[in-house]
């Protein structure tokens, strides 16, 4: 899905920004999440002004809700920590003494200054990288979630790339096997964010659309998430394009398959209220595996899936791709924000 990259030269872009109205709220279906911190439009363009901006840009725009950082993709390196990386976006950096782990100020503050325009932060663990694998033990998988919640949550340790800054949750892009014990390190964070009554924290993952997903079933299965991100591109067969149009058949694993995945969170999920979210790319070059649907159709899928009460909004990889295709952004919310309000009940998901 996602590639972890060299680092870019920052550049700097006008972007347009508006007003800040948005507000996540797992309750409704009209929320947009972008992934942000991999420059994925560097992969195949060294425009210098074309590359990911900061992240304060992004949060700027007032049709995004969340945005998910990515990635942590080392979970044991030099010294024993972790490492992260974020392609062109970590300037005024620094090594964490006799590590290999980001210190990213610039990083940092954005964070606070999204969170202060009502915008939820997730870090993303994972990606497409082959520098990660499960956990030998369920010991091991545990204290790993002692080590991410002390540098990113309110833990604390002297090894937070985000300094003070907090963010608002932890997702698992998980897309490298051995995928063994994620369930055991997902519930010690569920535990240790319960424990922090200060703030709502939100535990998703991006699981790949074949339907059950080899990396995460199992930590989904067994830990209650709050949602979903699922990865509906480079997967021939599941993705977005094999959509066959409003009311379609959505079953199988050999067309667009959301109906699939609406039935198997109600059925086999710790969380069957867990909201699900149609991962598109934001365009065709970032999808080389096929997904990439134009604008006009992404707005037909997101009108389709109002039938799905599972369905919790759009995710989009990433920020700096869906910037450069003009109107994007834009239509998608407006046709998620035309879908009718579900009636407000219970969300019990975690940590609510």
């Amino acid at each position: 899905m996602k590639f972890t990259l060299a680092s870019f030269s920052v550049a700097v872009v006008a972007f347009a920004a508006t007003a800040v109205n948005a507000t996540f709220d797992l309750t409704q279906r009209n929320n947009l999440a972008v992934y942000w911190g991999q420059n994925a439009h560097g992969s195949y363009d060294n425009t210098t002004e074309k590359q990911q901006q900061n992240l304060l840009t992004y949060c700027q725009d007032s049709n995004v809700d969340l945005i998910s950082i990515g990635f942590v993709n080392t979970w044991n390196s030099t010294g024993g920590q972790p490492v992260v990386n974020f392609a062109n976006s970590c300037t005024g950096y620094q090594f964490f003494l006799g590590t290999d782990l980001l210190w990213c100020p610039s990083i940092a503050s954005d964070i606070q200054a999204c969170q202060a325009l009502g915008k939820k932060i997730l870090i993303s663990l994972g990606g497409a990288s082959p520098t990660y694998a499960g956990f030998s033990t369920a010991e091991e998988a545990d204290a790993f979630a002692y080590k991410i919640w002390n540098a990113f949550g309110r833990g604390w340790t002297y090894y937070r790339p985000f300094g003070e800054a907090i963010v608002d949750g932890f997702d698992f892009d998980i897309e490298k096997l051995p995928a063994l014990y994620y369930e055991k390190f997902a519930y010690r964070l569920q535990k240790l964010a319960a424990a922090d009554t200060s703030k709502r924290y939100y535990l998703t993952a991006a699981p790949q659309c074949p339907n059950p997903d080899e990396h995460l079933s199992t930590a989904l299965s067994k830990v209650a998430f709050d949602a979903i991100f699922v990865q509906f591109y480079n997967n021939p067969g599941c993705s977005a394009d094999k959509w066959t149009g409003a009311g379609g058949d959505q079953s199988t694993n050999s067309v667009f398959n959301f109906g699939m995945w609406d039935s198997w969170v109600k059925s086999n999920a710790k969380n069957p209220s867990m909201k699900i979210f149609v991962g598109l790319p934001a365009s065709s070059k970032v999808a080389i595996g096929g997904g990439y649907v134009p604008k006009a159709i992404a707005a037909n899928i997101v009108a389709d899936l109002a039938r799905f009460s599972s369905f919790g909004g759009v995710s989009l990889w990433d920020a700096s791709e869906a910037v450069l295709n003009t109107g994007y952004i834009q239509y998608i919310k407006d046709a998620l924000m035309k879908i009718p309000a579900m009636k407000k009940r219970g969300f019990f998901g975690l940590w609510a």
